[in-house]
C-alpha cells in the first residue's frame, strides 16, 4: 500500500548522499625504512627494505574497547598501551599496526655545537631554571617581554614548544603558560626522554636523543596569524645529559608491539603493547597519540616491514609501524543459532513514522500536518497551532515558517486516539546551527498543539524523545551536563528525568525513566538533533539492575560495548526472552549483538555480506538500515554499487546467503531515499522520500505484508 505526500527536499534526502558514502582504504607502498639521522660519532643511517604493500584502515568506533575516547596510550618515553576488539572483516588473518602522517622536514639540526647562552628572538628573552638537565625532567621556563608587552587579548594561554627547532624538531604543543605580569610568563618544559619519527629528503627515521646542547624555543606565544608555520618567537639552548643510546642506533629494529592474545575470536578483547619513537608532534602527558590503530585484512604468506611509508603529495609522507598478524577464531554464525523470534522491539533515534501499539494505525510525518494510515479513511493532524505552541520558549520553527509545519517524530497514545504526540525541527533565538527538537502534543486531533512542561532544570531543547511505559507516555530530556565521566549521557546520575502522561497528556507529572514493563531492563536513552547528512548522532544504550524492574524508576548504567548506537541508522533492540536480547545496527562492525544476561555482555553473531550481483556490502556499511522480522528473518536495503538502485535483502533464519525480495523499490535510487524500516503487526513498513528535482520531493508511506517478501 502507498500514501504519497509532497514535501520540500528535506533532512532525509540529505541523509542519503552520507550514509551511502564508503570510507576508502588507506594504501601504503613501503619504502626504504628506519634509520637514525647522523649521531655524534657521525654513524650514517642505515635501512631496512620490503616491496610489498601495506593496506591500512583506521580501526572502526564500534571496534573501540574500554573507554573510546582513551583505546590507544603512548608515553613521553615511547612506551605505548592499549585495545580493539577483534573485528569482522571476514577474514581468518587481520594486520595490526601503528600508522601516522608526517610532513617533510627540513635539514637535520642534531645536538647544537654553540655555547650555552641566552638567543632572544623578537621582543622576547627566555630563561631556564638550570641549564644542564636530563632525559624526562621538568625544567621552569621564563620568558620576558623586553619591549611593549602584547595586550590581553592577545596573550596566550597555551603555546607550542619546540625541542631542536620549530620545523625540524619535536614539538610539544599546548603547553600552558602562566603570565606572572602583563611582561612575564612562565611554563614547565617536560625534557624529551626518547628518539621521535622525523622525515627529511624523502627518507622516514627517528632522530636519537643525545647528549649536547639543544634548542628550546616557543611558538604563539602571542596571538598571531600563521604562528605555528614558522620559527620560534623565543629561543634558548639547554645542555642535556643523556645515557648511551640503546635503541634506534645504526638502523638497528627498535619498535616494536605485541598482541595478547594472539588469536582471538571476532568480538573479543586483544590488548597491545610495545614501544615507537614519538610522532614528531606530541600533547601534553595525558593527552591523545597522533598514531592512529589500524586493523585489516592480513596475507598470511606476506612478510611485512617493522616501518614502511610512502609519500602521498608533496611533503606529506603515509607511515604503518609495528604490523603483527592476528589470527581470527571461529564464532558464532548466523546459520547456526537458528530462528531468533521476539517478544517486542524498540528503535533508536528520531522516527518520522510509528505503529500504534494498540490498533491498525499508522502516525508519519508528510509535508505537512501529521497524516493517520491504517483505519477506515486518511486521517490528516493539522500543525497549524505549531508555532503558537512554541511563543513564550526559547525555541520558534526556522524561517521560512509554513503554515502546518512537517513533523520530525511521531506518537500516538495507546489508549487516547485523539492525542498525538510529535516533535518538530527547532531553532534557539541566536537561529540555526543547531536545530533542536521540540516536544509538543495536542490532545485533540490537532485543532491545538500544547508544548510539554520542562521538568525543574531543564529546558525546551532539552527534550530527548518520547517513549512508552506500559500505557503511559513518557517525554525524556537529556541532562545539560550530558551525564559525565562515571554515568551515561544524558542522565542525572544516572537518572533519565522525564515528563508523564497517564491520560493523554491532560496532565503531566515529573518523573525518572523506569524499566520497561517487559523483558530485560536494556533500553535506549534520549536522543539529540543531529544533522546526519554531516556527522553520527550518538545515543547511549542504558542498562538498569534487574532488581528495578518492580520500580517505577532506574539508576542507569552502561556496558563497555553497547555504550552508545549512532541513530541516524535507527538501531533496533529486540527482546526475545526474559534475558535475551539482539542489537541490531547496520552503521557497527558487528550488526548484529546478542545478550543472554539481560544485557550485561554482548557477543557479536557473524552475518554473511550481501554478493549479489550489483550489489555488496563490507563490514561496518550495511545500507540505510536492517531489521530483525518477528519471524526471525533480518531484512537490510543495500544500495546498488552503481548507486541507482535501492534493494531489498532477506536473510532467512539459517540461511547462509542473502536473497534479493523482487520489485519492492521501482524508483531510481538517485531519486528516491527509503527511510528506516519498521514493523507494524505483520507487516513491513517505511517511509520512502522521491524527488522530482532539486526543489520538490514526495513521502510515500510504504507498508508491505512479510508473507509477500520472498525472494
Amino acid at each position: 500500500m502507498r500514501i504519497q505526500s509532497e514535501v520540500a527536499v528535506s533532512f532525509s534526502s540529505t541523509f542519503k548522499k552520507s550514509s551511502r558514502t564508503k570510507h576508502p582504504a588507506l594504501v601504503v607502498a613501503a619504502a626504504p625504512l628506519f634509520g637514525t639521522w647522523a649521531n655524534a660519532a657521525g654513524a650514517a643511517p642505515s635501512s631496512r627494505a620490503d616491496n610489498a604493500p601495506i593496506v591500512t584502515q583506521v580501526l572502526s568506533s564500534s571496534s573501540l574497547c574500554g573507554n573510546r575516547m582513551n583505546f590507544f596510550q603512548q608515553s613521553l618515553n615511547g612506551d605505548f598501551k592499549g585495545c580493539f576488539r577483534v573485528p569482522d572483516l571476514h577474514s581468518s588473518s587481520l594486520l595490526v599496526a601503528l600508522q601516522t602522517f608526517l610532513m617533510q622536514s627540513g635539514a637535520p639540526t642534531g645536538p647544537t655545537t654553540t655555547t650555552l647562552h641566552t638567543a632572544p628572538v623578537g621582543a622576547i628573552r627566555l630563561s631556564l631554571a638550570t641549564s644542564v638537565v636530563t632525559p624526562g625532567e621538568h625544567v621552569v621556563v621564563t620568558g620576558h617581554f623586553l619591549g611593549r608587552p602584547p595586550s590581553i587579548r592577545d596573550r596566550q594561554s597555551v603555546a607550542t614548544l619546540c625541542w631542536d627547532g620549530c620545523e625540524t624538531g619535536l614539538q610539544e604543543e599546548s603547553l600552558p603558560l602562566t603570565w606572572a605580569s602583563p611582561s612575564t610568563f612562565r611554563a614547565s618544559l617536560s625534557v624529551p626522554e626518547t628518539a621521535w619519527l622525523t622525515m627529511r629528503s624523502g627518507v622516514v627515521a627517528a632522530q636519537p636523543l643525545l647528549s649536547g646542547d639543544h634548542q628550546v624555543g616557543l611558538q604563539c606565544v602571542v596571538a598571531t596569524s600563521g604562528c605555528a608555520l614558522g620559527g620560534a618567537e623565543a629561543q634558548t639552548t639547554i645542555h642535556l645529559q643523556a645515557p648511551p643510546l640503546t635503541r634506534c642506533y645504526h638502523g638497528a629494529t627498535c619498535e616494536f608491539m605485541t598482541l595478547s592474545p594472539s588469536s582471538a575470536p571476532v568480538g573479543a578483547m586483544v590488548y597491545i603493547k610495545g614501544w615507537a619513537p614519538l610522532e614528531s608532534t606530541v600533547g601534553p602527558p595525558g593527552s591523545f597519540s597522533l598514531y592512529n590503530l589500524s586493523v585489516t585484512t592480513a596475507t598470511s604468506t606476506a612478510n611485512y616491514p617493522d616501518l614502511s611509508y610512502a609519500q602521498l603529495k608533496a611533503g606529506t609522507y603515509d607511515v604503518v609501524l609495528t604490523p603483527r598478524v592476528l589470527r581470527v577464531e571461529p564464532g558464532t554464525s548466523w546459520a547456526s543459532v537458528g530462528r531468533l523470534g521476539y517478544l517486542s522491539s524498540t528503535f533508536a533515534g528520531p522516527s518520522s513514522i510509528a505503529p500504534s501499539p494498540t490498533s491498525n494505525l499508522i502516525a508519519w510525518c508528510p509535508s505537512s500536518g501529521i497524516d493517520l494510515s491504517g483505519g477506515p479513511t486518511l486521517v490528516r493532524v493539522s500543525t497549524t497551532g505549531v508555532a503558537a505552541a512554541l511563543r513564550g520558549s526559547n525555541l520558534s520553527l526556522p524561517p521560512p515558517v509554513p503554515s502546518s509545519p512537517p513533523c520530525a517524530t511521531v506518537l500516538l497514545d495507546p489508549l487516547h486516539h485523539a492525542s498525538v504526540y510529535a516533535s518538530f525541527s527547532t531553532e534557539v533565538e541566536q537561529g540555526a546551527p543547531p536545530l533542536y527538537f521540540a516536544g509538543l502534543y495536542t490532545t485533540n486531533d490537532g485543532a491545538t498543539w500544547h508544548r510539554v512542561p520542562s521538568p525543574a532544570g531543564m529546558k525546551p531543547d532539552d527534550f530527548g524523545g518520547f517513549v512508552v511505559r506500559a500505557n503511559d507516555v513518557e517525554a525524556m530530556f537529556v541532562s545539560p551536563n550530558n551525564g559525565g565521566s562515571q554515568t551515561p549521557w544524558g542522565t542525572v546520575n544516572g537518572r533519565v528525568v522525564t515528563e508523564v502522561s497517564a491520560n493523554g497528556g491532560q496532565t503531566w507529572s515529573s518523573a525518572t525513566l523506569g524499566c520497561p514493563s517487559v523483558g530485560p531492563c536494556t533500553i535506549f536513552g534520549p536522543y539529540e538533533w543531529g544533522h546526519c547528512a554531516m556527522n553520527a548522532a550518538p545515543q547511549s544504550v542504558l542498562h538498569g539492575t534487574a532488581s528495578a524492574n518492580s520500580k517505577p524508576t532506574a539508576t542507569w548504567s552502561t556496558t563497555l560495548w553497547t555504550q552508545t548506537v549512532n541513530s541516524c541508522f535507527s538501531p533496533q533492540l529486540a527482546v526475545t526472552s526474559s534475558r535475551n536480547l539482539m542489537l541490531v545496527d547496520p552503521s557497527s562492525q558487528y550488526p548484529l549483538l546478542r545478550s543472554t544476561d539481560a544485557g550485561q555482555t554482548w557477543a557479536p553473531i557473524s552475518i554473511p555480506l550481501v554478493t549479489t550481483a550489483g550489489y555488496s556490502t563490507s563490514p561496518g556499511a550495511w545500507g540505510n538500515s536492517m531489521l530483525l522480522a518477528p519471524d526471525g528473518s533480518l531484512f537490510s536495503v543495500i544500495t546498488s554499487s552503481s548507486g541507482q538502485r535501492d534493494g531489498l535483502f532477506r536473510l532467512e533464519p539459517g540461511a547462509t546467503t542473502w536473497c534479493q525480495v523482487p520489485k519492492v523499490f521501482s524508483v531510481p535510487a538517485s531519486n528516491s531515499f527509503p527511510g528506516p524500516l519498521h514493523i507494524r503487526g505483520a507487516n513491513l513498513v517505511w517511509v520512502e522520500t522521491i524527488s522530482s528535482n532539486s526543489l520538490h520531493a514526495s513521502t510515500v508511506l510504504e507498508v508491505a505484508p512479510l508473507s509477500t517478501l520472498n525472494c
